[in-house]
């Protein structure tokens, strides 16, 4: 796993810019950002949570906010 700063390393390497002047290191953190949040939309990270059931009728899941997706057993 890479750190930020290793991610906006490389990428300013990989855009030929290491210098960072067309994209500054804010611009290359923006575009890190934007793509983790897409590829997080498009292939979200499992979610589970247990549940015990105690006759109530409704049930409160999950206190995040990232999309979940339910599968109830």
């Amino acid at each position: 796993m890479s750190t930020l700063l290793e991610l906006v390393t490389r990428v300013s390497r990989e855009l030929r810019d290491t210098s960072n002047t067309t994209f500054t290191t804010a611009m290359v953190t923006d575009l890190i950002n934007s793509g983790i949040t897409e590829i997080s939309r498009i292939a979200p990270a499992p979610f589970q949570e247990d549940v015990t059931a105690d006759g109530s009728s409704s049930y409160q899941l999950g206190a995040a906010t990232a999309d979940k997706r339910w599968h109830v057993t």
